[in-house]
């Protein structure tokens, strides 16, 4: 396994975390990570050697709800109504360090979804060497509507998730057999009533994911089974979080 993809998850962040403790003899020879959304903040982490016992806990004892409050004047002005400099702070904080791409020792690539062009763009040491890696990661995160858009060289972005189900496309000329893809399958979610705000972004945003792209390149697929799970339930609780976890080990062991 040399190139590591991993996709969008959000609060399926655990289940991801899980699967790469089941993996985690084999990261040593990860010498490249794509990531999108969620999977952005673990391909930082693991690009900084921080070990995966290190990011469960530091997911674990992230107090989310604090950083993830609705400001409707964020929206006016950011177009989300979740302010991510905040949780860029944070970032910093955990991360001990600011780095641009050129700075880190592994090559990581972040995906976002630039509206301006309607295009997935990767940022990586060999498109934007100076960026800040955690601006990547936070237009990375940026869901729709949720999260403030990102804004980088005058164009505006938000998740990397949006169009691609998970970013293979940095790996589209390597061996199908040195990659391996995680992402999370999730049960279609019926809602019966739509009456809060609430309820109307989130099933807007599902809605978005249904139609996103698959590539066709017969890599090795790990898919997470979430079922129903709301991805997007920020008070997730402890227990759930950890549930979440061992189902994603027992997607491996």
């Amino acid at each position: 396994m040399k190139y590591l993809v991993l996709g969008p998850a959000s609060m399926g962040i655990f289940s991801m975390i899980g699967v790469l403790k089941g993996l985690e003899s084999k990261l040593v020879d990860v010498k490249e990570i794509s990531g999108s959304s969620a999977g952005s903040i673990i391909a930082l982490f693991l690009a900084l050697g921080v070990s995966i016992d290190e990011i469960l806990n530091i997911s674990l004892t992230f107090n989310i709800p604090e950083f993830v409050k609705i400001r409707i004047g964020s929206f006016f002005t950011k177009f989300g109504f979740v302010d991510l400099d905040p949780i860029r702070d944070k970032m910093v904080e955990l991360c001990g360090c600011d780095p641009t791409f050129e700075e880190l020792d592994m090559k990581i690539y972040i995906s976002a979804y630039c509206l301006n062009t309607s295009t997935t763009e990767y940022f990586s040491r060999d498109t934007h060497p100076k960026m800040k890696v955690i601006d990547a990661v936070c237009m990375s995160m940026a869901i729709p509507l949720i999260f403030a858009c990102g804004k980088y060289e005058g164009k505006t972005y938000v998740d990397g998730g949006t169009q691609e189900i998970y970013p293979l496309s940095p790996f589209l000329d390597k061996k199908p057999y040195e990659i391996t893809c995680v992402k999370l399958k999730m049960d279609k979610i019926y809602q019966e009533e739509i009456n809060t705000p609430r309820q109307f972004v989130e099933s807007l945003v599902r809605a978005t994911i249904v139609n996103r792209r698959e590539h066709n390149k017969d890599v090795n697929l790990i898919e997470i089974d979430i079922g129903e799970t709301n991805v997007f339930d920020f008070n997730m609780s402890y227990e759930d979080k950890i549930k979440l976890y061992n189902l994603g080990y027992k997607t491996i062991k």
